[in-house]
């Protein structure tokens, strides 16, 4: 190749579009190595890709094992700039070892999938199963961001550290932006040991527009400025809202419960109904918090959906729709239930919906 300097193996061309389109393993670190080089490009996903298997125990910390280590995409001398759509694939076995290796790019201060992006659009992308320790701007998806980049429909799976006191999330570790993370979840590790100053299930510092829509299911562990959705919020114009996360999951230091939006150690942000919200296991599991991160909507572009037979919590791949339901009983009206389908709701429906006196159930999507 004769840009990377690689082999010729994997050598790629844009389709007529201009989207590089990527389906394995040596095909996305060609990818990495070609934006390296300063080359500006757009790309998107054609399958899942494994660049390590087995990284994980079950409990998420990492497994005896030798794991090649991912250079991520971008860097403050060479930053992503373009469109990447993951298409709802997943990349698995991100391996990053700041410890490792001293001699990883940038000292590991970027460390992620991407490592420094610049006015790009991620989109439709998860990471699972990979364990990323890295230095000072760590996510699962992006370690920076900077310009008008926008995330959306990410999630990540992955164990994401630091053994430097920085910024560590599972999507963005800074997201600094002048656009949004909209419709991301996260259900990694972050942050497992207690040296980490800005630590969050979506973003570690918060200094673009917004994040909206956005769930966090994992546990968020660190020191200072620890919080489920956000560590820390750099101004009052920053906008969180319609966010969720399992209640109990952020903790500073050794015991102190956070919650959504993190702040100094010995203090605690309160949630403001409908910006960040605790939620319990069952709820996430009801469906209705995909029927809210959805706007309230069954039809049309969505973003979340969950099969409330096997999904703990929405999710942003399949095509399980939820839809509400109302159990209209013969002495008043009970509170929503929610269902996989339109038409043909069982008789223990009723009881779902907690309706206590016999009658018809009435569909309100």
């Amino acid at each position: 190749c004769t840009v990377c300097g690689h082999c010729d193996e994997a050598w790629m061309s844009p389709a007529a579009d201009g989207f590089y389109e990527i389906g394995t393993a040596d095909q996305l670190r060609w990818f990495t190595e070609y934006v390296a080089a300063g080359h500006a490009a757009n790309a998107r996903l054609t399958a899942d890709i494994t660049l390590n298997e087995n990284v994980l125990n079950t409990d998420g910390s990492l497994a005896d094992g030798s794991f090649s280590q991912w250079h991520p995409i971008g860097s403050p001398a060479a930053p992503y700039s373009g469109t990447f759509d993951g298409q709802r694939h997943t990349v698995y076995g991100v391996y990053i070892s700041r410890t490792e290796n001293n001699n990883y790019p940038n000292g590991g201060n970027f460390s992620g999938l991407f490592g420094y992006v610049n006015n790009a659009t991620l989109k439709n992308i998860s990471v699972d199963g990979g364990y990323i320790n890295g230095g000072q701007y760590v996510g699962g998806l992006v370690g920076q961001t900077v310009g008008k980049t926008r995330i959306e429909r990410c999630h990540n799976g992955n164990t994401v550290k630091s053994n430097y006191y920085g910024m560590v999330a599972g999507i963005a570790g800074l997201f600094e932006s002048s656009d949004s993370i909209v419709s991301c979840s996260n259900t990694g590790q972050i942050g497992v040991t207690n040296t980490q100053i800005y630590v969050g299930g979506i973003a570690g510092r918060l200094s673009g527009r917004g994040i909206l829509n956005s769930i966090n299911y994992g546990n968020i562990r660190g020191w200072y400025y620890v919080g489920a959705i956000v560590g820390n919020k750099a101004g009052s114009s920053y906008v969180v809202k319609n966010c969720y996360y399992l209640q109990g999951t952020a903790i500073a230091g050794t015991s102190s419960k956070q919650n959504g939006i993190g702040s100094a150690q010995g203090s605690l942000m309160t949630d403001t109904k409908g910006n960040t919200d605790a939620i319990k296991a069952e709820k996430f599991a009801s469906g209705e918090l995909t029927w809210l991160l959805n706007g309230k909507k069954a039809s049309g572009t969505l973003a979340w959906y969950q099969n409330l037979a096997t999904d703990p919590y929405p999710v942003l791949t399949g095509n399980s729709i939820v839809y509400p339901i109302t159990a209209v009983c013969t002495r008043s009206t009970h509170k929503s239930a929610y269902f996989n389908r339109q038409t043909g709701y069982p008789a223990w429906a009723e009881s779902s919906a907690k309706c206590k006196t016999a009658g018809s159930q009435q569909h309100t999507a």
